[in-house]
């Protein structure tokens, strides 16, 4: 029987007369969706199509409403001002660490800079030299361009590298001489990473995107990508393509499925990588490299995703994975190429109480990165002797650790720490010496530690028991008078976990005597993936009850009172802050929904949708639907509910979350009786998913500081605008 979903408020909703705020006028269409039997309302569904001229007005007039408002609010070009301060106290930022041999790549970003440049330097102690600057890249009149990504040839000799424009995650691939900085052979369009070089041969491997038809839909722009090779010298147009959806039915990949080719040091393989989206878990294929580089090579399948093998690197012929099926703490498995039986592979480190989130082998040795109680600990195992001995190393602090690109013909191994309360600094590991020395290429700036933050660690009893971790900063010495604006995130999506992380602009809201949260919700990987599984698909509810437990107890524990906490989250964690508003909006103060998912059940209509599946679900999937729709936050929203301002943000050419999943809900939200507070989104033309330049960055905090500060009732940041409208 044929259901009809009219949720009552709709009806009253879409053609209400009264605002308490002057909105910009958004139109209505009559659309109503077949899910499955299902009906469901969709009067905003002309938002969707973003580019026309009358949906861009309208994304254009929102925008201008938002930066009207907050910039009335006393106190945020103060912050602006501050954050500033904050971030040019270091002359120099550095990021993006690689190495081949002992020539180190890293991009560097000076102050009168909004991207970074690639440099180089000739060893640790070298100086450091320009290959890189986007801006020589830039069309006149194009959005501020930057290098998304790179890939260094393994003798340092050549770099491909990525150029996105206006913050878009699809760029063009360019190749250049490191030495001089001279480009080699035309760009290469519609391309998302920069490949991987031959181990030996001056050929680079990459995968690009086909140009769409004129009228193909959006959903089908990411599909069918193909997995090309390109020999230096040779014309672009004679790359061949090696694997690709159209080209290989053999090999049973989906259309949304990507390929990508490429070799190993020391190994006598080519390896086919297929990713299905974002499930984590890879295919892999083989083929001798005595056969051959070309496109009709005969493919040795070694495992499916369903073997759920997570990663993998190599030590010549021998190959090591990290494995979570049945083991959701994950485990290091090893098999060799040259005979290969995935059923009697090795164990090499066994499940323990520490879930292993990365590895990455030397040129004798694997080591791994693991998670414990929200600490990182780092692994040497000597592969090369029976037993696979293990040492922990002794870190520098208590925190977050990650590996750095290392160089196969090599022992030691960089690493990256950072804490709560320090910045990211890039150290050396001597495997000889068991030393490990901060190195200059990454210094540490007057901001970037901050020992007057106080860190606590607290576990929330969630709806059903569960205890999920919660870190609090705060100034030391701060009084817990149960007033204080806190900002609490989440994300609890893909198994990312929430780690320790250090920024010079969250400062600015800690000075203000501003309480930052984190919850580490299901979802997240932080107890591995089990934990993920618990806030993921069907289970997806648990996510935003865990944010709303702590939410709860930073009012039990005495931090600050309803209405004072701001939720915040971005991207997949749009669907947490949109639903933790729905299911208990009298706990918050203010949301800020940044780049967010919000209107799941329309995901198989944005680009990048259907390799989200294996995380939300598939909407047309009819058994799949219920829980796609249980965390639509467009398709919940509540007539007899009041809720609390909230701040969307988007980026017009984000390719990942595009400006209308916020939009949809803003323009629903604005059409509610009954509601006090303001719904605003602030769009950035020039910007797209989670990238922005320099001053981009300071205007979008002090934006966002200000309109938290202003909505949990800090006193510095009180004024009425002057732009509500009266009853009508």
């Amino acid at each position: 029987m044929t259901h009809l979903i009219t949720f009552l408020f709709f009806l009253l909703a879409f053609n209400c007369l009264y605002s308490s705020w002057d909105y910009p006028e958004t139109r209505t269409v009559d659309s109503i969706q077949d899910y499955h039997g299902i009906m469901l309302q969709d009067e905003y569904e002309w938002l969707e199509d973003f580019k026309t001229e009358e949906s861009k007005a309208w994304y254009e007039a929102q925008n201008r409403l938002t930066h009207e408002v907050i910039g009335s609010i006393p106190g945020r070009d103060a912050l602006f001002d501050r954050i500033k301060e904050l971030d040019t106290a270091k002359e120099t930022k550095v990021f993006y660490f690689n190495r081949a041999g002992d020539r180190y790549f890293y991009l560097v970003q000076e102050l009168e800079d909004e991207v970074g440049s690639l440099y180089y330097r000739d060893g640790l102690d070298g100086e450091g030299i320009l290959v890189i600057d986007p801006a020589d890249y830039a069309e006149e009149g194009e959005a501020i361009s930057e290098i998304d990504s790179y890939s260094v040839s393994p003798d340092g000799q050549y770099v491909s590298f990525t150029i996105a424009a206006g913050g878009s995650d699809i760029g063009t691939l360019y190749i250049a001489e490191v030495e001089t900085g001279q480009r080699i052979d035309q760009p290469i369009p519609r391309v998302r990473w920069a490949g991987s070089w031959h181990k030996d041969e001056p050929i680079l491997f990459y995968s690009q995107l086909r140009i769409p038809g004129e009228n193909e839909p959006r959903v089908d722009h990411y599909k069918r990508t193909r997995a090309k090779m390109h020999r230096l010298g040779d014309p672009i147009e004679q790359d061949p393509i090696l694997v690709s959806y159209d080209h290989n039915p053999e090999l049973g990949m989906a259309d949304s499925d990507g390929p990508f080719v490429s070799t190993a040091p020391g190994s006598d393989y080519l390896f086919l990588y297929i990713s299905h989206g974002v499930e984590r878990a890879d295919t892999l294929f083989i083929s001798p490299l005595s056969k051959g580089i070309h496109a009709d090579l005969e493919w040795k399948q070694l495992f499916g995703k369903e073997d759920e093998f997570t990663s993998s690197t190599n030590l010549g012929n021998d190959l090591y994975l990290l494995s979570r099926k049945d083991t959701p703490f994950y485990r290091v498995m090893k098999g060799n190429l040259d005979d290969w039986d995935k059923d009697k592979l090795i164990e090499v480190v066994p499940e323990s109480d520490t879930v292993i989130t990365s590895m990455q082998a030397t040129s004798s040795r694997l080591y791994t990165v693991g998670m414990k109680g929200g600490v990182d600990r780092v692994f040497e195992i000597d592969v090369s002797q029976p037993g696979y001995p293990r040492y922990e190393l002794e870190l520098p602090l208590e925190g977050r650790a990650a590996l750095l690109p290392s160089d196969p013909d090599r022992e030691d191994v960089f690493f990256s720490f950072t804490s709560w309360i320090q910045s990211p600094a890039y150290f050396r590991y001597d495997p000889a010496t068991r030393a490990i020395t901060q190195t200059d290429i990454r210094p540490l700036g007057k901001y970037d530690y901050a020992p007057w933050v106080e860190v606590t660690e607290a576990m929330v009893r969630s709806h059903d028991g569960t205890l999920v971790p919660l870190t609090i900063l705060h100034q030391k010495g701060l009084e817990m008078n149960g007033k204080h604006p806190v900002l609490l995130r989440g994300y609890g999506a893909y198994g990312v976990s929430q780690r320790p992380s250090h920024s010079a602009l969250r400062l600015a809201w800690l000075e203000q005597g501003g309480i930052f949260a984190v919850a580490k919700v299901r979802g997240g990987g932080e107890f591995g993936d089990k934990w993920h599984r618990a806030g993921w698909q069907a289970t997806k509810f648990n996510t935003w009850r865990d944010f709303i437990a702590c939410a709860h107890y930073l009012i039990e524990a005495g931090y600050t009172e309803k209405g004072r906490i701001g939720g915040n989250g971005g991207s997949a964690g749009g669907i947490l802050i949109s639903r933790a508003m729905i299911a208990d909006p009298e706990v918050w103060g203010a949301m800020v929904n940044a780049v967010g998912v919000n209107n799941t059940v329309r995901n198989h209509k944005r680009a990048n949708g259907p390799a989200n599946n294996a995380e939300y679900g598939n909407p047309l999937d009819p058994e799949e639907f219920p829980y796609v729709l249980a965390m639509d936050g467009y398709h919940n929203l509540r007539q007899d509910a009041v809720y609390p301002a909230v701040l969307y943000t988007a980026g017009y050419n984000d390719s990942r979350v595009p400006p209308w999943q916020p939009g949809k809900i803003l323009a629903r939200m604005q059409a509610l009786d009954n509601q006090t507070e303001p719904f605003l989104m602030r769009t950035e033309f020039g910007g797209g998913h989670n990238s922005f330049a320099r001053t981009m960055t300071y205007e979008l905090w002090a934006d966002i500081y200000a309109f938290l500060f202003w909505q949990l009732g800090h006193p510095d940041f009180q004024k009425a605008p002057d732009w509500t409208s009266q009853e009508s």
